[in-house]
């Protein structure tokens, strides 16, 4: 599928125009779980005032937007040499490409400095917890060494998961609070969604 594909549309789509695609991709996606009744509920969305709900909502892009992110970086070896070029600048391109959409859709210069903050502080945060997600997960890692895409999906998801979990809540999640599963649900359907189309 992805040969077909690069053959049809590989010397039309330039690195920027996937990398607007993977952005609404990822932002449609944070949006319709936003929206979703089960999400609500469990964060008890109508006691929230206005701006808390729209902070949850954030929350859930930068989530998103990460989950690119790591994708894409951690798939980047395992694309054809020829083609690993293109994908490193869709990867360079896509946080711009974000905050180009942000501003397109009038969201003004002082918030886009504070999402470009924010982007930094999750990446720095994302890259710690990781780590840690790693040395959790170290006896399943090991069990599977052969499948090194599936293991880096995984402590992904897992990774951000927590990570995204911890935020909306503010720390007060419990360990088995039912939002934690529709959080790792939520982004391993996005992970294997952007997996299919990363590398084409």
């Amino acid at each position: 599928m992805n040969f077909i594909f690069r053959k049809l549309f590989g010397k039309v789509i330039p690195p920027e125009d996937e990398a607007g695609h993977l952005v609404k991709v990822i932002c449609g996606s944070a949006h319709t779980l936003f929206l979703d009744q089960h999400f609500r509920e469990m964060v008890n969305f109508e006691k929230q005032s206005q701006t808390e709900g729209d902070r949850m909502f954030n929350e859930l892009v930068v989530t998103a937007l990460l989950l690119l992110l790591a994708a894409l970086k951690d798939r980047i070896y395992s694309i054809e040499p020829g083609r690993q070029e293109f994908w490193r600048r869709v990867q360079a391109m896509a946080p711009a490409c974000f905050f180009g959409w942000l501003e397109k859709i009038g969201v003004e210069r002082q918030y886009l400095d504070i999402w470009k903050k924010l982007l930094d502080l999750r990446l720095e945060e994302y890259q710690e917890r990781q780590s840690q997600t790693k040395q959790v997960w170290a006896d399943e890692i090991y069990k599977r060494p052969e499948e090194e895409q599936l293991n880096d999906a995984m402590v992904r998801v897992e990774t951000l998961t927590v990570s995204s979990l911890l935020h909306i809540t503010r720390g007060q999640a419990g360990k088995d609070d039912p939002l934690r599963r529709r959080l790792r649900t939520w982004l391993s359907v996005l992970n294997n969604k952007l997996e299919k189309r990363i590398g084409w």
